[in-house]
């Protein structure tokens, strides 16, 4: 798994293509550094390697040098409907180009899940961070 630092994002984005190997969905990954810009020391953009090329995800930063892969998404909280990004980890498709799919999912399903940081309740959808949605402007 690579970790991309913001040129490096911005580079792919450019030109898909690190050390000779295509990299998959640049505009998926201009679309997610688009959203994930302002907390992107929080989340980062990864790149992990499925037959011939380089597959993006967006990875949370767990701690230093681990990180989770999640999905984002676009939450209201189903009590108070504030609403947020959310970071999803349990999406069996994050885990495609993993070598032990079945411990990185057991992994990723035993992550503390976090409440609205609004209302304190369960968001209604499995969390793992939560950050506010910034317009652009």
């Amino acid at each position: 798994m690579l970790v991309l630092e913001k040129a490096d994002v911005l580079s792919v984005i450019k030109w898909p293509y690190v050390d000779s190997m295509k990299v998959v969905q640049p505009d998926w990954i201009k679309e997610m550094f688009t959203a994930i810009t302002p907390y992107y020391g929080q989340l980062r953009i990864g790149l992990g390697t499925l037959r011939d090329f380089y597959l993006p995800y967006v990875l949370l930063v767990i701690s230093d040098g681990e990180f989770q892969r999640v999905q984002i998404e676009k939450i209201n909280c189903t009590h108070c409907q504030s609403p947020w990004l959310s970071a999803n980890p349990a999406i069996w498709d994050l885990y495609i180009s993993v070598p032990n799919k079945d411990e990185a999912w057991e992994v990723a399903l035993s992550r503390t899940q976090v409440k609205c940081p609004h209302c304190g309740q369960d968001p209604g959808r499995r969390s793992i961070w939560l950050g506010r949605i910034l317009e652009a402007g």
